[in-house]
């Protein structure tokens, strides 16, 4: 079967700093028969763990999670 998976990484190492800060902020997935399935973190400005900050989407649609 075919499956393709693009990735973005985003983060950075600073002076002194004992590790690299790196995360996934999306991933995208195609499958073969077409269909494409996106996960990613959104783009704000101050985060606050409290709030869903997850995007979904299957074929460009958004996926809504109760």
């Amino acid at each position: 079967s075919n499956l393709h998976i693009n990735a973005h990484f985003i983060g950075k190492r600073g002076q002194g700093m004992g590790r690299d800060f790196t995360w996934v902020q999306s991933i995208g997935v195609l499958l073969d028969d077409g269909r494409q399935l996106y996960l990613g973190a959104k783009k704000v400005s101050t985060w606050d763990n409290s709030v869903d900050q997850l995007s979904m989407a299957l074929d460009g649609q958004p996926i809504t999670l109760p």
